[in-house]
Protein backbone atom coordinates (compact mmCIF):
# COMPACT_ATOMS: atom_id res chain seq x y z
CA UNK A 1 0.00 0.00 0.00
CA UNK A 2 3.06 2.35 0.70
CA UNK A 3 4.81 1.63 -2.59
CA UNK A 4 1.00 2.41 -4.48
CA UNK A 5 0.68 5.73 -2.51
CA UNK A 6 3.74 6.69 -3.64
CA UNK A 7 2.93 5.62 -7.19
CA UNK A 8 -0.12 7.66 -6.72
CA UNK A 9 1.89 10.76 -5.77
CA UNK A 10 4.15 10.23 -8.01
CA UNK A 11 1.17 10.11 -11.21
CA UNK A 12 -0.36 13.23 -9.65
CA UNK A 13 2.70 14.89 -9.98
CA UNK A 14 3.51 13.95 -13.48
CA UNK A 15 -0.07 14.83 -14.92
CA UNK A 16 -0.04 17.95 -12.88
CA UNK A 17 3.74 19.18 -14.48
CA UNK A 18 2.08 17.62 -17.65
CA UNK A 19 -0.96 20.32 -17.83
CA UNK A 20 1.24 22.80 -16.65
CA UNK A 21 3.51 22.43 -19.60
CA UNK A 22 0.55 21.91 -21.95
CA UNK A 23 -1.52 25.07 -20.71
CA UNK A 24 1.79 27.08 -21.29
CA UNK A 25 2.29 26.14 -24.79
CA UNK A 26 -1.62 26.68 -25.42
CA UNK A 27 -1.08 30.35 -23.98
CA UNK A 28 2.11 30.96 -25.58
CA UNK A 29 0.46 29.87 -28.99
CA UNK A 30 -1.89 31.97 -28.24
CA UNK A 31 -0.53 35.31 -27.80
CA UNK A 32 1.94 34.34 -30.81
CA UNK A 33 -0.73 34.49 -33.05
CA UNK A 34 -2.15 37.44 -31.30
CA UNK A 35 1.02 39.23 -31.80
CA UNK A 36 1.37 38.35 -35.77
CA UNK A 37 -2.76 39.29 -35.70
CA UNK A 38 -1.12 42.78 -33.83
CA UNK A 39 1.38 43.07 -36.90
CA UNK A 40 -0.83 42.38 -39.66
CA UNK A 41 -3.86 45.05 -38.51
CA UNK A 42 -0.71 47.42 -38.22
CA UNK A 43 0.60 47.36 -41.34
CA UNK A 44 -2.86 47.57 -43.14
CA UNK A 45 -3.19 51.21 -40.96
CA UNK A 46 0.43 51.89 -41.80
CA UNK A 47 -0.73 50.94 -45.64
CA UNK A 48 -4.10 53.23 -45.37
CA UNK A 49 -3.59 56.13 -43.39
CA UNK A 50 -1.44 59.53 -42.74
CA UNK A 51 1.09 60.56 -45.31
CA UNK A 52 3.87 63.06 -45.54
CA UNK A 53 5.53 64.25 -48.57
CA UNK A 54 8.33 66.39 -49.15
CA UNK A 55 8.53 67.48 -52.49
CA UNK A 56 10.71 69.69 -54.65
CA UNK A 57 10.61 71.17 -58.14
CA UNK A 58 9.84 73.73 -61.01
CA UNK A 59 7.53 76.33 -60.40
CA UNK A 60 7.17 79.11 -63.35
CA UNK A 61 5.21 82.18 -62.81
CA UNK A 62 3.00 83.81 -65.36
CA UNK A 63 5.27 86.90 -66.27
CA UNK A 64 8.26 86.35 -63.74
CA UNK A 65 11.15 83.90 -63.97
CA UNK A 66 10.95 80.30 -63.27
CA UNK A 67 12.56 79.34 -59.85
CA UNK A 68 12.89 76.45 -57.81
CA UNK A 69 10.17 75.15 -55.13
CA UNK A 70 9.92 73.05 -52.46
CA UNK A 71 7.36 72.02 -49.50
CA UNK A 72 5.36 69.49 -47.80
CA UNK A 73 2.08 67.58 -48.78
CA UNK A 74 -0.24 65.27 -46.27
CA UNK A 75 -2.48 63.10 -47.48
CA UNK A 76 -5.42 61.18 -45.56
CA UNK A 77 -6.91 58.23 -47.30
CA UNK A 78 -10.50 58.47 -47.57
CA UNK A 79 -11.23 55.65 -49.24
CA UNK A 80 -9.80 53.06 -51.73
CA UNK A 81 -9.85 55.87 -54.15
CA UNK A 82 -10.07 59.03 -52.65
CA UNK A 83 -7.72 61.34 -50.46
CA UNK A 84 -7.87 64.84 -48.90
CA UNK A 85 -5.14 66.74 -47.74
CA UNK A 86 -3.07 69.63 -46.89
CA UNK A 87 -0.23 71.21 -49.39
CA UNK A 88 2.40 74.21 -47.82
CA UNK A 89 4.93 75.15 -50.76
CA UNK A 90 7.48 77.75 -51.42
CA UNK A 91 8.88 79.77 -54.54
CA UNK A 92 9.42 82.82 -56.09
CA UNK A 93 8.48 85.16 -58.64
CA UNK A 94 11.68 86.99 -59.49
CA UNK A 95 11.43 89.71 -61.99
CA UNK A 96 15.43 89.54 -63.28
CA UNK A 97 14.96 89.63 -66.83
CA UNK A 98 12.73 92.27 -66.97
CA UNK A 99 15.09 94.59 -64.57
CA UNK A 100 18.12 93.20 -67.33
CA UNK A 101 16.24 94.75 -70.32
CA UNK A 102 14.17 97.91 -68.69
CA UNK A 103 15.86 98.34 -65.82
CA UNK A 104 12.73 98.41 -63.38
CA UNK A 105 10.65 95.92 -61.65
CA UNK A 106 7.40 96.25 -63.52
CA UNK A 107 5.95 94.73 -60.17
CA UNK A 108 6.81 96.14 -56.33
CA UNK A 109 6.91 93.76 -53.42
CA UNK A 110 8.25 90.84 -52.01
CA UNK A 111 9.13 88.47 -54.81
CA UNK A 112 8.96 85.51 -52.20
CA UNK A 113 6.14 83.37 -53.30
CA UNK A 114 4.29 81.18 -50.59
CA UNK A 115 1.08 79.02 -51.38
CA UNK A 116 -1.05 76.99 -49.48
CA UNK A 117 -4.19 74.62 -50.11
CA UNK A 118 -6.51 72.43 -49.65
CA UNK A 119 -6.79 69.38 -51.64
CA UNK A 120 -8.49 66.46 -52.82
CA UNK A 121 -6.78 63.30 -54.91
CA UNK A 122 -8.96 60.86 -57.03
CA UNK A 123 -7.13 57.42 -58.10
CA UNK A 124 -7.44 56.39 -62.02
CA UNK A 125 -5.70 52.86 -62.11
CA UNK A 126 -5.92 51.45 -58.93
CA UNK A 127 -4.52 47.82 -59.55
CA UNK A 128 -1.02 48.11 -60.13
CA UNK A 129 2.58 49.93 -58.24
CA UNK A 130 2.19 52.88 -61.23
CA UNK A 131 -1.50 54.15 -59.86
CA UNK A 132 -2.10 57.42 -61.85
CA UNK A 133 -4.24 60.15 -60.10
CA UNK A 134 -6.25 63.88 -60.95
CA UNK A 135 -5.37 66.70 -58.37
CA UNK A 136 -7.61 69.63 -57.45
CA UNK A 137 -7.39 72.27 -54.50
CA UNK A 138 -8.10 75.86 -54.15
CA UNK A 139 -5.60 78.30 -51.13
CA UNK A 140 -4.00 81.46 -51.28
CA UNK A 141 -0.97 82.27 -53.17
CA UNK A 142 0.88 85.22 -51.20
CA UNK A 143 3.63 87.25 -53.46
CA UNK A 144 4.30 91.03 -54.02
CA UNK A 145 2.42 91.75 -50.92
CA UNK A 146 -0.85 90.25 -52.01
CA UNK A 147 -2.61 87.34 -50.85
CA UNK A 148 -4.65 86.17 -53.69
CA UNK A 149 -7.53 83.01 -54.14
CA UNK A 150 -6.10 80.62 -55.70
CA UNK A 151 -7.64 77.47 -57.53
CA UNK A 152 -5.61 74.19 -59.13
CA UNK A 153 -5.94 71.44 -61.14
CA UNK A 154 -3.54 68.39 -62.18
CA UNK A 155 -2.27 65.10 -62.27
CA UNK A 156 -0.25 63.24 -60.93
CA UNK A 157 1.31 59.18 -60.60
CA UNK A 158 1.94 57.30 -57.13
CA UNK A 159 5.10 54.84 -57.72
CA UNK A 160 4.53 52.39 -54.72
CA UNK A 161 7.88 50.73 -53.58
CA UNK A 162 6.62 49.61 -50.20
CA UNK A 163 4.43 49.58 -47.47
CA UNK A 164 5.81 52.45 -45.69
CA UNK A 165 7.33 54.48 -48.79
CA UNK A 166 6.76 55.57 -52.09
CA UNK A 167 7.55 58.01 -54.38
CA UNK A 168 4.58 60.79 -56.26
CA UNK A 169 5.06 63.47 -59.04
CA UNK A 170 2.61 65.72 -59.72
CA UNK A 171 1.96 68.71 -62.75
CA UNK A 172 -0.38 71.34 -61.26
CA UNK A 173 -1.90 74.51 -62.73
CA UNK A 174 -2.49 77.12 -60.17
CA UNK A 175 -4.92 80.16 -61.27
CA UNK A 176 -5.31 83.17 -59.36
CA UNK A 177 -6.00 86.52 -59.54
CA UNK A 178 -3.53 89.69 -58.89
CA UNK A 179 -3.37 93.37 -59.45
CA UNK A 180 -5.87 95.89 -59.38
CA UNK A 181 -7.76 97.39 -61.56
CA UNK A 182 -6.68 98.27 -65.51
CA UNK A 183 -2.96 96.77 -64.04
CA UNK A 184 -5.43 93.45 -62.89
CA UNK A 185 -4.48 90.19 -64.94
CA UNK A 186 -4.73 86.44 -64.51
CA UNK A 187 -1.96 84.41 -63.46
CA UNK A 188 -1.60 80.77 -64.50
CA UNK A 189 1.40 79.34 -62.95
CA UNK A 190 2.51 75.70 -63.63
CA UNK A 191 4.29 73.17 -60.85
CA UNK A 192 6.22 70.37 -61.73
CA UNK A 193 7.29 68.29 -58.54
CA UNK A 194 8.94 64.85 -57.29
CA UNK A 195 8.44 63.57 -53.70
CA UNK A 196 8.62 61.34 -51.58
CA UNK A 197 5.85 60.11 -49.73
CA UNK A 198 6.25 58.34 -46.06
CA UNK A 199 3.00 56.66 -44.48
CA UNK A 200 2.80 57.36 -40.73
CA UNK A 201 1.72 55.11 -38.44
Amino acid sequence: MIAQGFSDYFLNRKTLWMLVVLVFLVSGDDMLAQKKKSRKSRRARISTQHEIAPFIGLYAPDRFDNSFAYGVRYFYRLDARHTAGLLLGFAAARQDFVRKVSGIAPVSGSERLLYHAVRITRDVIMRSRIQPYMVGQFGLTQVHDENNFTVAAGVGTRIVRSRTLNMRYEIILHVYRSGANNLAWTNTNLEFSFAFGYYLQ
